[in-house]
């Protein structure tokens, strides 16, 4: 560069001249800058460029941390708020809950054993209505109990004279109504008086069914039961313990005789005679030979 003031030719880094001393220009800011250059990197601290391996451990760190304070902000949360934490009874001691608890049982169990004890006690119980039945029964048709140690049970009826004995057994309850025409009708068929019938039949209540017990020899076996079905208006009979269709001369010859008609006009006197005591056949069909023995141990 050369002076402005002598015009001589000056090295570069000089900032006067050296042959006349005036300040050389544009060397001020060039200095300026410099110096400021070399402030600034004298500021900046000299930063050492981590390792790979460091880095990593530094992250993993990180993460580690970052997952204790997530774990420390739910425990705090929980131990806040018993949502989704497992608490047994929030807010109760665990021996008062213990307690409580035991309680509870205690009372159902008792609960449990009274039910139970008045469920017996209602089933040994013979209602008013049936003690009604039966008190009304006997006034009419004294009681009388007959013991079968063959299969161990008591057959219970109420008799009213040679008309008819309403039977309560364990299968099913039933009326015995005397009738002198079976003896003749049958006698006449089989052609013997030796029929092994005591002159009367049995209408069952709940099939609605006439039965004829027989004690008859013949060709084809022995018959121990004619009966009849009320509703179908059909007659069967049981042979050697099998049951079968009576024969088409047999059924014209009962219907000629007009059977059917003369035991079911029985049924219907039985009717009557229930009627006037104040009962129905379904009164009748509330008791079992069990309410009969429940009523009699009352009287003891």
């Amino acid at each position: 560069m050369y002076c402005e003031n002598c015009g001589k030719l000056i090295e570069e880094g000089n900032k006067f001249c050296p042959y006349c001393g005036t300040k050389l220009v544009g060397t001020e800011e060039k200095v300026e800058e410099e110096i400021s250059h070399e402030i600034r990197t004298d500021e900046i601290p000299e930063q050492e460029i981590p390792k790979r391996s460091t880095m990593q451990d530094n992250m993993e760190e990180k993460q580690v941390n970052q997952r204790e304070s997530t774990e420390e902000k739910t425990v705090q949360k929980n131990s806040g708020n018993p949502k989704g934490a497992v608490i047994e009874n929030p807010g109760v001691p665990k021996k008062q809950s213990h307690l409580i608890r035991n309680v509870v049982i205690a009372v159902a169990a008792l609960c449990v054993v009274g039910y139970a004890v008045s469920r017996s006690q209602n089933k040994n119980k013979l209602s008013q209505e049936k003690i009604d039945i039966i008190t009304e029964l006997k006034e009419n048709a004294p009681l009388q109990s007959e013991y079968f140690e063959q299969w161990d049970g008591t057959i219970y009826s109420f008799c009213n004279g040679d008309k008819w004995k309403i039977k309560y057994s364990d299968e099913n309850v039933s009326v015995r109504i005397t009738e002198p025409e079976i003896q003749e009708c049958l006698s006449g068929w089989f052609d013997t008086d030796n029929l092994g019938n005591d002159g009367t039949f049995a209408y069952i209540f709940n099939k609605n069914q006439i039965n004829i017990y027989l004690d008859v020899d013949t060709s084809e076996g022995n018959i121990s039961i004619l009966m009849y079905d009320v509703g179908k208006d059909e007659y069967t009979l049981m042979s050697d313990g099998d049951t079968y269709y009576i024969s088409d001369e047999l059924k014209d010859y009962l219907n000629t005789y007009g059977l059917s008609e003369i035991l079911l006009d029985d049924v219907d006197k039985f009717r009557t005679d229930i009627s006037s005591m104040d009962l129905t056949v379904q009164d009748i069909l509330k008791l079992d030979n069990t309410d009969i023995e429940k009523y009699l141990a009352k009287d003891k």
